[in-house]
């Protein structure tokens, strides 16, 4: 119990390994508690002044961002860990969160730097900690987060090709809206001009019809 019977926030004990084929059982049981701080790392790419509400409104329609991070991150999480994931799930998530950004003003860093936040918190989670122990076998810890890093490369690399897409069909979509924009304001000075002329040819007309009526 804290000060004035408040809960103490514990911190999150993370699994240790010592030998090979482990790492991927530690990322299963480490799921809990790692996949909320890939989440908040992913969220702090957003603003200040909209990052609290992406991060604590869990409701999908006011907080479609955050809805679909969580959702995505979700499979892609497990997909890292080696986890049996049917190839087209995880290639729907990934799309849906780079679909996401690639509509907003995000460098390709930006995007791909936040995926790339997981290989550092498992290092720092429960790698490094592991290779404290006395008994650890180093290199075979070392080859199982090497591959874990493999399948993230993985993904950067597959996420790369569909932020360049995607980015390229939003350009493309931007460009036919400032052409349409273009020639309806084209339209309507071809419009204005011909109503000008119009407008000229009577007056002169009118001039002259008064001219004839004084003669």
């Amino acid at each position: 119990m804290g000060f004035f019977g408040g809960n103490k926030k514990t911190e999150a004990v993370f699994p240790r390994v010592s030998s090979g084929g482990e790492l991927a059982a530690a990322l299963s049981e480490a799921k809990e508690s790692l996949l909320p701080l890939w989440i908040s790392a992913f969220l702090a790419s957003y603003p200040l002044s909209s990052t609290g509400f992406i991060r604590t409104n869990s409701d999908p329609f006011a907080n479609p961002v955050g809805n679909v991070t969580r959702e995505s991150l979700d499979v892609l999480y497990d997909a890292c860990a080696g986890e049996d994931c049917e190839p087209d799930a995880v290639k729907a998530a990934l799309f849906k969160l780079i679909q996401l950004r690639a509509v907003q003003d995000f460098t390709p860093s930006q995007v791909i730097g936040a995926l790339c936040r997981l290989k550092s918190l498992v290092r720092e989670k429960i790698i490094e900690p592991s290779l404290a122990g006395p008994e650890t076998d180093a290199v075979a810890v070392v080859g199982d987060f090497y591959e874990m890093e493999a399948r993230v490369d993985s993904l950067l690399l597959l996420g790369l090709d569909m932020y360049a897409e995607r980015r390229e069909k939003v350009f493309r979509i931007r460009v036919d809206e400032i052409k349409r924009s273009q020639s309806q304001v084209l339209r309507w000075a071809k419009l204005r001009r011909d109503d000008d002329v119009k407008a000229s040819v009577e007056a002169f007309e009118e001039s002259v019809r008064n001219c004839n009526s004084e003669g």
